[in-house]
């Protein structure tokens, strides 16, 4: 009969929308519904403790209050009756979920048996909320220092007697910040463009050598880093739009730049493999910590490990990258090491032929 009973259970589990889960007091899952595993792509994991179920769910999840390991942990120790919440999943399309997470007690509400976990997706709807509301605390964020610094050499220009000299230093001081907020307010309308299939492509065959020169030429005029090329082909074309390929190059280029203050160049190397062209954009800088890798490429994701707390940016410039990469049938990868500098990797493929 009690064998009978668990397998009404289980079938009454399975039949649900909601990812399920279902662990004993001591910690160790005892069930889990197909549904769960194929909210999360995760494997069967009956048998484990349930901490190796949260540490793996953490993972991709970026919200510090929102990690299920602290949840459950507090959840089992008596800290609180009862917990349910909102997290954003990021593996794969960003998702949002909410999740509770409540006791299993016997018909006299007295005895525990386990824990139960239900995981429901959230609608298309209510998900871009919490994505809503990184982009405006992103470019809040962003613009309050930009503002401040031209509404302050603006004010000292019409309130005092100020040397020529001084007057050019604040008048440039105003066009570099300036030219800040229209290029963060230019990454912001790009993501949003890029979310609703708003870029249209021109696509021709783009001298790819002729069009990497053209952009690290204008980054020699402008920049104190020296931009290098060493290329291993010549004359090559890939199929592409001129325009969105050139903003490729120059995020890869301002980037590998912001990330290596102070050391004298970025070097752009040009190979080719089966299929591909191969551009690697490589800076000798502060580096990226192996963890933040893959999040890299994430909408409003900025690496904010010690040595690049006070480097400005709108995380906005690599998920474009990205997007624009992958909307050509390319790729985009990252090798880094702390301390020594970074290289970004973009594979392009070559034209099948040319007319």
């Amino acid at each position: 009969m009690a064998e009978e009973q668990q397998d009404i259970d289980t079938y009454y589990l399975e039949s649900f929308q909601e990812g399920i889960l279902k662990c004993d007091t001591r910690g160790t899952i005892v069930f889990m519904n197909r549904r769960l595993k194929d909210l999360f792509g995760l494997e069967e994991m009956t048998g484990q403790d349930i901490t190796a179920f949260t540490k793996a769910m953490d993972a991709n999840v970026p919200q510090e209050d929102h990690k299920l390991t602290k949840t459950i942990q507090a959840f089992r120790k008596g800290d609180v009756n009862g917990r349910q919440g909102k997290f954003l999943y990021v593996q794969g399309p960003r998702r949002l979920f909410s999740f509770y997470v409540s006791p299993v007690l016997d018909t006299a509400q007295t005895a525990c048996y386990g824990y139960l976990l239900v995981f429901r997706e959230c609608g298309e709807e209510e998900a871009a909320d919490p994505q809503r509301r990184e982009m405006i605390s992103v470019v809040s964020h962003e613009l309050r220092t930009p503002l401040t610094t031209l509404l302050g050499y603006v004010e000292m220009l019409m309130q005092y007697d100020i040397s020529a000299e001084n007057r050019r230093r604040y008048m440039e001081i105003i066009f570099a910040e300036g030219n800040r907020l229209s290029h963060l307010l230019e990454d912001v309308l790009d993501s949003e463009r890029l979310e609703s299939g708003g870029y249209n492509y021109h696509k021709t065959y783009v001298p790819l050598i002729e069009l990497i020169h053209e952009v690290t030429e204008r980054w020699n005029l402008k920049s104190s880093h020296l931009i290098e090329v060493d290329s291993e082909v010549e004359d090559v074309f890939i199929y592409a739009d001129r325009f969105r390929m050139s903003q490729v190059f120059d995020n890869l280029i301002s980037n590998a730049i912001k990330y290596s203050p102070g050391k004298p160049s970025v070097l752009i190397r040009i190979a080719e493999e089966a299929g591909y062209y191969i551009i690697e954009v490589t800076d000798y800088g502060i580096g990226i910590p192996a963890e933040m890798h893959a999040r890299l490429f994430d909408k409003f994701y900025r690496a904010g490990h010690s040595g690049s707390r006070q480097i400005k940016g709108s995380g906005v410039g690599l998920y474009v990258v990205k997007k624009i990469a992958t909307d050509h049938g390319g790729t985009i990868s990252v090798t880094s090491e702390v301390g020594r500098g970074s290289t970004f990797r973009l594979r392009m493929p070559k034209p099948v032929h040319l007319d």
